[in-house]
């Protein structure tokens, strides 16, 4: 017998056949399951290895050994006569046909079954290690990177001197046309770390990289700079200037000069262009004195740092900076940027009223302006100031402005992209947030946004990833993301504290991660603990505690101190109307909202940038038979939640915004199922039942469905939540649970 013959009669060739056919539906179903179960990407390739690894043993068990009714014997110890392989190889023949048309299946249905069109999310730089190669475009040649100059002074505390000639350069050179220059945060992450300089181009996308270094000695300063192309390593230029300090600003001209002429002579520009680049080539704004410039760096690199402690001190240098030369602008505008982030909101770092910091800020925002009209941070600083007082058409100009003159500026970029959402601009909001995290994708802030953004738009895959990015460079924003995906968006209000509190105790004064930390206990009726996690959101546990008769005095007494506070007018009018008996204050309140709004008719909660505020005041105008009124707000909602829904927006909120319209139509079953769907969606606030317009409705058989079905939610996660605070406490350093809460155990 020939050996073919023999491969045939030991079925060897149809084993082989039948492990390649159902190797590849194996595949293929290992190829969805990862992306469903989100598993990690090596699965695939350790089935795809184990898979192969098996082929050969699989040909030479079907070639030594024979089933038979007694199990599987040696081929040898088997009657031929007796044999059963033309059985065998008879089902062997059926699995392969199951299997083929598994395989011709899932080939057609891939080719006629259309694909939902998936968003890709800007690649990262830190999705991968340094020095990875990966298919990236090749950089714009027109295109630099300024790192962190190294300090090289005696004084490791002048630090904030070298890092802010390297800002300064970078801010100028951004300033030159159709230059392209690397954002701050993306450029000085490489700060105090040995990379290749062809590794960190190629992070950051960019052609060329301008490094040094600073050495201050007394009143003397030596400043080494090199400008380096990229892709073969070569120096392009580099010196080395000594001087006095009075130079500085000199040397600093000298230096964006030399970069900018080196990049056009390289870059073969025509003589034409070069001379339209020399005369309007930015210029450094000059301080009177070296102090007074010092007190300045130091300032704005505390204000990059953020937070309530390093604001405050940035206000005390840049004062000192303006005591040394009152005319020095830059100091007036980063001034007016400090004081304002440290407003009382749920989206800055302090505790002073609207008045104080309009009082305080606005004079300095005006003396910028005057003083120097192209600066950027000037436009920036009256942006910040007029969206914190619900001006947002006009802040929306002026960051466009300080963008137009520094096109790195992500600072202005993102508090443009953040007056975008009360302006029902919600398609833009995404766009922007994406936009600035592919411009400067180690930015804080723009990546807390950028994940928020997502979170909100169903892409939860994305936010996890970025989340653990941050929480090994940045843990209190990686815990902060999470809390806020696991309460909100997945409604695990348990394993979301468990990151708040971490939050918390790295950053004990984030007023929004504070809030959703009470909030929680505050739903979870853990009134003792809601009340004790911070005095600057007692609104918050009062409210989400549904007492809001104590939640209306705060706000009361809050609004008294900031009569100009929209955010406050907005709280105590939500207070109230779920109070009830004050629909004429709350109706007053909301028109005197309307009228500082006008002629927008947009009023949100500034948390969610949810229109349940509008969906009162139609209510009340309804009720008041105002109904031209209230339809026309109906109308606005409505093309709201249709711009959130292009925009990919799908949260609790929508679906609560949604309730409320139906209630208004005395539409019962469709109110509850969109409170229904509200908590698949992770709503899980009870004190929503308590809005009016779910008066005529809560006693029915659908309302009652909802509200039991929410309650038999929150006793779970009470109990879970319990057990977290008392048993395993994430944080118990930082803060105890009262050992009444723990007692209820």
């Amino acid at each position: 017998m020939s050996l073919f013959q023999e491969l045939k009669r030991r079925n060897v060739i149809r084993v082989g056949i039948l492990y390649i056919v159902a190797a590849w539906v194996i595949l293929q179903i290992t190829d969805v399951g990862v992306s469903i179960l989100e598993l990690p990407s090596w699965t695939g390739k350790l089935v795809f290895l184990l898979v192969m690894l098996g082929f050969i043993p699989a040909l030479l068990a079907s070639w030594l050994y024979e089933l038979t009714p007694e199990g599987l014997k040696r081929d040898h110890e088997v009657d031929h006569t007796q044999s059963i392989t033309g059985k065998t190889g008879r089902k062997i023949d059926t699995l392969i046909a199951v299997f083929g048309l598994l395989a011709v299946s899932t080939i057609v249905l891939d080719r006629i079954v259309p694909q939902r069109a998936t968003v890709v999310a800007p690649e990262s730089s830190v999705s991968a290690k340094f020095g990875q190669q990966s298919a990236t475009p090749a950089p714009d040649q027109k295109s630099v990177a300024v790192l962190a100059f190294v300090n090289m002074s005696d004084d490791e505390g002048q630090e904030f001197f070298s890092d802010g000639i390297s800002e300064e350069l970078l801010n100028v050179l951004a300033q030159i046309e159709g230059l392209r220059v690397a954002a701050r945060t993306s450029s000085f992450q490489f700060k105090g770390a040995n990379h290749d300089i062809s590794e960190i181009a190629n992070t950051l996308g960019v052609a060329h990289v301008l490094e040094g270094s600073v050495r201050k000695a007394g009143d003397r300063v030596r400043i080494t700079a090199q400008l380096i192309n990229a892709a073969d390593g070569f120096h392009m230029w580099s010196e080395t200037f000594d001087r006095e300090l009075d130079d500085i600003f000199a040397i600093q001209d000298e230096i964006a000069g030399a970069v900018a002429d080196q990049l056009q002579i390289h870059l073969g520009l025509s003589e034409s262009n070069k001379d339209v680049a020399d005369t309007q080539r930015p210029q450094i704004i000059e301080a009177a004195n070296p102090a007074a410039y010092e007190a300045y760096l130091h300032g704005r690199q505390l204000i990059n740092r953020r937070g309530k402690n390093n604001l405050e001190e940035a206000v005390g240098h840049l004062e000192r900076s303006l005591r040394l030369d009152s005319e020095f602008a830059p100091a007036h505008a980063q001034l007016a940027i400090a004081i304002t982030m440290l407003l009382s909101s749920s989206s800055t770092y302090g505790d002073l009223s609207l008045a104080e910091v309009v009082k305080r800020a606005g004079p300095h925002v005006e003396r910028a302006l005057a003083l120097a009209p192209r600066l950027a941070e000037s436009h920036a600083a009256q942006s910040l100031l007029l969206r914190m007082q619900g001006h947002y058409e006009e802040a929306i100009e002026f960051a466009e402005t300080a963008v137009s003159i520094n096109p790195s500026y992500v600072d202005a970029q993102n508090w443009r992209v953040n007056a975008m959402g009360p302006l029902g601009r919600h398609s833009d909001l995404v766009a922007g947030h994406a936009e600035i995290y592919r411009i400067d994708p180690r930015s804080v802030i723009g990546r807390v946004n950028y994940a928020n953004t997502m979170m909100e738009t169903g892409r939860k895959n994305e936010v996890s990833a970025l989340t653990q990015e941050l929480i090994s460079e940045v843990p209190w924003a990686g815990h902060f993301i999470l809390t806020r995906v696991l309460i909100t968006v997945d409604g695990d209000i348990a394993s979301g504290l468990r990151h708040g509190l971490q939050a918390h105790a790295l950053e004990p004064t984030n007023q929004l991660g504070n809030s959703l930390i009470v909030s929680a206990f505050g739903w979870l009726e853990l009134l003792t603990e809601a009340r004790r996690v911070s005095d600057s959101v007692a609104f918050d546990a009062a409210y989400a505690s549904r007492d809001y008769t104590v939640a209306a005095e705060i706000a009361r007494h809050e609004l008294e101190e900031d009569s100009e506070n929209l955010e406050l007018v907005l709280k105590l009018a939500a207070a109230l109307s779920r109070e009830g008996g004050h629909d004429i204050e709350v109706m007053t309140l909301y028109e005197q909202s309307l009228k500082k709004q006008a002629p927008r008719p947009w009023l949100f909660d500034y948390i969610y940038v949810s229109a349940m505020p509008m969906a009162r005041v139609a209510s009340l105008w309804q009720a008041t038979g105002e109904v031209a009124g209230a339809s026309e707000m109906i109308d606005h909602i409505e093309a709201d939640l249709r711009e959130r829904e292009r925009a990919g927006f799908n949260t609790g909120y929508d679906y609560v915004v949604s309730a409320m319209l139906a209630a208004m139509q005395g539409d019962s079953p469709a109110a509850a199922t969109f409170l229904d769907n509200a908590v698949d969606r992770g709503w899980r606030e009870p004190g929503v039942f308590d809005e009016p317009l779910f008066a005529p409705f809560v006693d029915s058989n659908e309302f009652r469905t909802v509200a039991a079905r929410l309650e038999s939610i929150l006793a779970a996660e009470r109990a879970k939540t319990l057990k977290l605070i008392c048993d395993d406490n994430p944080i118990p350093n930082a803060w105890m649970p009262s050992p009444t809460t723990c007692a209820m155990l």
